[in-house]
């Protein structure tokens, strides 16, 4: 069986040629070597595509040689490869390196070579205009299989031959029905895998899988159906499981409905499948969660982005953790109250008008002034805390307690690390604290992005009952804050 490009083999010898979005060609061809190793596509070609060095003829005949004024930035090079898949095509790329042997001469190749970084490799056509548009792409997200709840599962199956005659075997596909996007644009659909390994004596592997697949009726380009739809459904993937859901695979539908397959620093094609356990499944929620997450992650964004890093660990220290998710709430609670106001509009500037009778200092009267004017009219931090943690306390109770202690420990947690912790306490101790109650925060912020996208309060404390990420977390916040957790203190 032939090798194929990157999925048996990760570097390829073929020729290279720079092109505009027109297609028009920019420099002449070049063999090279392209390599393609997990997320980082690396081209080097000699002599150069783009060269360093240009020459002039001045007046008597003799020619002058200067560095080139400017490198080119994110160009486009299509290649053809000696594997296969033949064509492929490097979106914004930008040289990294250049080595020189000997002196150029006017008219002639430099002799050396030149490296080359691409932000995409797409294999499958020579496609030189990065912002083309794709109406059908499939992503292959990590815990996406385990989301989908099919009944097969990807475990592999090894079907042998008996007395050396052919043996059939069919794999029936569960039916997927596609789901209309909330924008009202397209149809997102759960599309079933299986691949099989070559058969031996002993038979064959068979490992099943499932694609999310996104059909636009407007096409959008890879960047945006990454932005819209393949980082969304990442982090929301990521938030259930816990742990970094990483898209594993981007194929996309072509011109002539050819079959191509990205590849850039944001595919991780050697990312576990099924990373963390997944704190619920589509079987238990009664809403479209996915579909409505994409309006919810465009909506709210940064908050999913910032708890999806929280929940990967992508934050070591838990002072950084807990601040983060201590500003995190305040930006949720203004995404979702963007008009939340504790005094009105009248009562500001009532307040304003008698500032002027006022025998206070100039200097005070002018900050109150200023308070007023800007701030002042806005809900305070315990506020917010609060309306943000009250849907959460009514479907989760175990995760917030009391909600008026759990408010102040939140606001104070935020005040000691905008300010340092004090030395009332041993260190350790709070240390610990700070990281139960930041564990509670974290659960009851993705408990409000579930309950916003649709999740129901029973569903939701049904999954939080029975997740035992959940429930570890709950025991240790319970230790830690037994005046606010347990059901002994009033």
């Amino acid at each position: 069986m032939a090798e194929k490009f990157p999925r048996d083999i990760n570097e390829s010898i073929g020729q290279f040629q720079l092109v505009e979005a027109d297609e028009t060609p920019v420099s002449d061809v070049r063999t090279g070597t392209l390599r393609l190793e997990n997320k980082t596509a690396d081209l080097e070609v000699s002599p150069e595509m783009t060269p360093s060095i240009q020459w002039e003829q001045r007046e008597d005949g003799s020619w002058v040689g200067h560095s080139s004024e400017s490198e080119q930035a994110d160009f486009t090079v299509i290649g053809t490869l000696s594997h296969s898949p033949s064509e492929v095509s490097l979106w914004r790329t930008n040289t990294t390196s250049r080595r020189t042997l000997g002196l150029a001469i006017p008219g002639q190749d430099s002799p050396g070579n030149q490296k080359m970084r691409s932000d995409w490799c797409i294999t499958g056509a020579h496609l030189a205009d990065p912002t083309l548009p794709f109406s059908t792409v499939y992503f292959d997200i990590a815990n996406l299989h385990e989301w989908s709840g099919y009944s097969y599962t990807s475990e592999h199956i090894t079907v042998k031959n008996k007395n050396g005659l052919p043996h059939t075997w069919t794999l029936d596909f569960p039916e997927s029905e596609a789901l209309p996007l909330k924008n009202g644009e397209g149809t997102l659909e759960f599309s079933a895998r299986a691949n099989a390994a070559p058969r031996s004596a002993r038979g064959f592997r068979v490992s099943t899988n499932t694609f999310v697949k996104i059909d636009l009726e407007d096409g959008l380009s890879l960047d945006d159906l990454v932005a819209q739809y393949g980082r969304p459904l990442a982090l929301l993937m990521t938030i259930l499981a816990g742990k970094e859901s990483s898209i594993r695979a981007i194929e996309l539908r072509g011109p002539d409905n050819r079959s191509l397959a990205a590849y850039g620093k944001i595919v991780d094609r050697e990312a576990p499948t099924s990373p963390g356990q997944l704190f619920l499944t589509r079987r238990d929620v009664s809403v479209d969660l996915v579909t409505t997450w994409l309006s919810t992650a465009v909506a709210l964004s940064p908050v999913p982005e910032i708890l999806a890093s929280l929940w990967s660990g992508a934050f070591p220290f838990i002072e950084t953790r807990s601040l983060t998710l201590a500003t995190t709430a305040e930006a949720l609670h203004r995404l979702l109250h963007p008009d939340a106001r504790r005094f009105t509009t009248q009562e500001i500037d009532e307040s304003i008008s008698g500032l002027a009778d006022s025998t206070m200092p100039e200097t005070v009267k002018s900050s109150l002034h200023d308070a007023l004017s800007s701030y002042w009219m806005e809900k305070s931090y315990p506020q917010r805390i609060e309306e943000l943690a009250e849907p959460v306390a009514k479907a989760v109770p175990t995760c917030i307690g009391k909600l008026n202690r759990w408010k102040r420990a939140v606001s104070n947690l935020r005040v000691q690390l905008a300010h340092g912790f004090s030395d009332q306490e041993p260190e350790p101790q709070k240390i610990l604290e700070a990281e139960a109650l930041s564990r509670s925060l974290l659960w009851m912020l993705t408990f409000r992005l579930l309950l916003h996208s649709g999740v129901t309060a029973t569903e939701l404390r049904n999954a939080a009952e029975n997740s035992e990420r959940y429930q570890l977390d709950m025991r240790r916040w319970n230790k830690q804050w037994p005046k606010i957790f347990s059901s002994e203190n009033t």
